[in-house]
């Protein structure tokens, strides 16, 4: 796994077998195995070498994780006990051989035998990123591969502001997205919740929408929204918006595109659109869309900051 991310250059881009690939096309329809999480990965700089971590986006409503308690922000550490790796383990320990090649002391370099033995360990008993988050979907074939049990796993969690970290053991199982949902508010405005963007999302979002008042104001929560398809973010931003562009997308050589719904059939009513820190991806890209018309509140707390929007590629086989 870490040689693929090398030839890559991208932690974030994959190669998938077919039943992998399929957990993944089950998400874009709204059905989550595993622990039931979205996840993403952060890099951050460490001592002069990147970490890229395995981040809890946001855990679907009613899914194992969602139960055990984790929350956006979470970042995964171990998974049954084992490291799950971030990043090079023996970086720091060559750092350390190359200082002392020339003037070394006994002691400092039990140090770095030391250092070079727990890497190895690390390394050995570990999990690639990869590997990690196709286990945390319960992949079959992964678990097996990297002799996990086949019905549940323990996941340990470091929490922001949390002083210790935290061990979670949860049972896999199916979840799925509940419906895009809406009601009449006590002063004659309409709310709707929409929990992720699927390939249901806009269909649903089109019939509750249809049945609130119109020019009355909306809200609209995007609280604990992971992302999902940003067709489907594009398009609703047509249904709310009268005028406009949805983002840019910046292609190779700077060359900047313009992405617009197909239509706009908005119509200019008050807009308030809710946040949180489980708000990512293009649900984010959506809030900042519709706030960008200037005609729209944002009302929250900092969301949690994804700026990645990932496509697959069908392989001729």
């Amino acid at each position: 796994d870490v040689y693929k991310r090398q030839s890559l250059n991208d932690p974030n881009c994959y190669f998938l077998e077919p039943d992998q690939f399929a957990l993944i096309e089950a998400e874009q329809s709204g059905k989550y195995s595993g622990i039931g999480a979205s996840l993403a990965i952060r890099a951050q700089p460490r001592d002069g070498y990147t970490e890229y971590k395995i981040v809890i986006a946001a855990p679907i409503p009613g899914s194992p994780a969602e139960k055990a308690g984790l929350k956006p922000g979470d970042v995964v550490t171990y998974l049954n006990g084992r490291w799950v790796l971030g990043y090079d383990p023996f970086l720091r320990a060559n750092r350390m051989a190359d200082k002392l090649e020339r003037r070394a002391n006994d002691a400092q370099t039990e140090e770095v035998r030391k250092e070079f033995t727990a890497a190895r360990q690390r390394a050995q008993g570990g999990f690639g990123l990869f590997g990690a988050q196709m286990a945390l979907r319960g992949d079959t074939a992964t678990l097996k591969r990297l002799n996990l049990p086949s019905d549940k796993i323990s996941v340990t969690i470091e929490r922001p502001g949390a002083k210790n970290p935290i061990t979670v053991e949860m049972t896999y199982a199916q979840t799925e997205v509940p419906p895009v949902s809406g009601r009449v508010l006590p002063d004659g405005s309409g709310y709707i919740h929409i929990p992720a963007f699927t390939t249901k999302t806009t269909e649903q979002f089109k019939t509750v929408f249809a049945s609130l008042p119109r020019n009355k104001g909306l809200v609209l929560d995007l609280r604990g929204n992971p992302g999902g398809l940003s067709e489907s973010a594009v398009a609703i931003e047509g249904l709310l918006s009268s005028s406009g562009v949805f983002g840019y997308e910046v292609r190779p050589g700077g060359k900047s595109v313009s992405v617009k719904p197909v239509s706009y059939t908005g119509v200019n009513q008050p807009l308030a659109v809710l946040t949180d820190q489980g708000t990512a991806s293009v649900a984010e890209a959506l809030a900042a869309a519709l706030t960008d018309k200037g005609t729209t509140a944002l009302i929250g707390r900092e969301t949690f900051g994804d700026s990645l929007l990932q496509t697959a590629y069908s392989l001729p086989d």
